[in-house]
């Protein structure tokens, strides 16, 4: 909801701008990060900690900020600020970064913080709160007609540190450890444990940074615009996965932690299954939607995002299992796996990024296909990736994936949902609010099936009776 408000208030070429800064600052924060934010929550997510423990990670966590903003203010060139930036004050350099590490770094941790006590309520109160007021303050900025850029990143940056600053206050960690109860982590830990994951973060911070400048460079912010609103309704599918991943990240460590290797595995086979039919579900349903979503969200101005959109759905279904692998290999620590094909692809990636958006003419190297090229190249690298990666899980770990049934799965709801637009279409005036009749009817349909033939969409028989049997050994409440 925030993108569309976005979006539609500063407009598409403000808003691409807006979009590139905050992708150049996420990509710089993932590269300072190195890891560390992963070691901590995982040694976390082990056992109790000391204050000693918290406060040396938020020591080395601000210092490093501050470095960073020294250099880019004081010692950086000018014409090096003007080439990455694209033109881009050093100001808003600094204020686009501080307004990303305070939302998506500060408070990511801060929150799991508190998840490590399993209070999971308390933070999504407090997110909820918080975004709450963020949308406020965007209304009033734009009420008051000083909605900038910069403006806007000033008020963000302030309101999720404040947030991030009552999740750190509410936790209660240890305050007498002892060698029994809280065994110390030292530097050593965690250089151990980031060490294998070095060269991936350096590849995809330049990966990452490339395709945004790339796109901005040679498509300029309206593309980047477009670019940026697909991701933003392609990331709905990702809802149910962010919902839970850090929950599944902690169970899935504490039971390494405790020798559980067979219940860790469980857990993590079910929750593959279970995201990737959430993915699928909700991918399905809007893909044959896309430009009248895009109509009644964004404006006429946003529907050339169509194509975009649709290969971004796609690439969200695999995104979703993706970040199931890496939460799952993240809190066993075999950060490694994977280590020699990521080295290999993503140099290939940015090469494919280079020949999909640029405009030269040499060798037809340079097919200037902006936030379409960039959707095509996210869609088919991850589609890779994460098959490669599961394939290297099931050898390690000796299980086995079914992904003739994926195909199923998603040709099934595909059909289910393509369909059923034909027929309304067919049937009704057009407009651009029948897409909600059809997505209701879409899932209507899906539950038939899934009664009727399980075994179309590769359910057991008994999957209703084996959810009716967690529920009652495991109940929600």
């Amino acid at each position: 909801m925030v993108g569309i408000l976005l979006a539609r208030f500063l407009g598409s070429e403000d808003y691409g701008t807006l979009v590139f800064v905050i992708a150049a600052s996420m990509a710089i924060k993932q590269l300072l990060d190195f890891g560390t934010s992963s070691a901590f929550f995982t040694f976390l997510s082990q056992q109790a900690r000391s204050v000693k423990f918290v406060a040396q990670f938020w020591v080395f966590f601000f210092v490093k900020y501050i470095i960073t903003i020294v250099i880019i203010l004081f010692i950086l060139p000018g014409s090096w600020l003007a080439k990455i930036w694209l033109g881009n004050s050093s100001a808003i350099a600094v204020i686009a970064l501080m307004a990303v590490v305070f939302q998506s770094d500060f408070w990511t941790i801060a929150s799991q913080l508190l998840e490590s006590q399993r209070k999971t309520i308390r933070v999504q109160i407090l997110f909820v709160i918080t975004q709450l007021i963020h949308f406020g303050f965007i209304f009033e900025l734009h009420y008051l007609g000083i909605f900038t850029v910069i403006n806007y990143l000033i008020v963000i940056g302030l309101l999720w540190l404040i947030a991030g600053a009552i999740a750190v206050t509410s936790y209660e960690p240890v305050r007498i450890s002892s060698s029994s109860a809280d065994k110390e982590v030292f530097a050593a830990d965690y250089i151990k444990y980031c060490l294998p994951l070095a060269p991936i973060i350096l590849l995809n911070f330049t990966a990452e940074f490339l395709d945004k400048w790339m796109l901005q460079n040679w498509g300029g912010a309206k593309q980047q615009a477009y670019f940026a609103i697909s991701v933003q309704i392609a990331s709905v599918s990702l809802l149910i996965t962010s919902s839970f991943i850090k929950v599944f990240w902690k169970e899935i460590a504490a039971a390494l932690h405790k020798g559980n290797f067979q219940s860790a595995l469980a857990m993590y086979l079910g929750a593959r299954n279970a995201i990737f039919y959430s993915g699928v579900f909700i991918a399905a349903a809007c893909i044959p939607w896309v430009y009248e979503i895009l109509d009644l969200l964004y404006g006429k101005s946003y529907v050339v995002a169509t194509a975009p959109l649709i290969l971004l759905m796609m690439y969200s279904i695999h995104q979703s299992i993706g970040q199931v692998d890496s939460a799952f290999l993240l809190a066993s620590g075999n950060t490694s796996v994977g280590f020699s094909f990521n080295m290999l692809f993503a140099p290939i990636g940015i090469l494919i990024t280079y020949i999909l958006l640029s405009n030269s003419n040499v060798l037809m190297i340079g097919w200037g296909l902006g936030a379409s090229g960039l959707a095509i190249k996210m869609w088919v690298t991850q589609l890779i990736s994460v098959n490669m990666i599961g394939a290297l899980i099931q050898k390690k770990f000796d299980i086995k994936f079914s992904y003739l049934d994926q195909i199923k799965v998603f040709s099934v709801f595909i059909l289910l949902a393509v369909l059923i637009k034909v027929m309304l279409v067919a049937i009704f005036p057009y407009n651009n609010y029948i897409f909600a009749f059809g997505v209701g009817l879409y899932a209507l349909s899906c539950l038939f099936v899934a009664l009727v033939s399980p075994r179309i969409i590769a359910l057991p028989v008994n999957w209703m009776q084996l959810i009716k049997r967690h529920l009652v050994y495991n109940p929600i409440i």
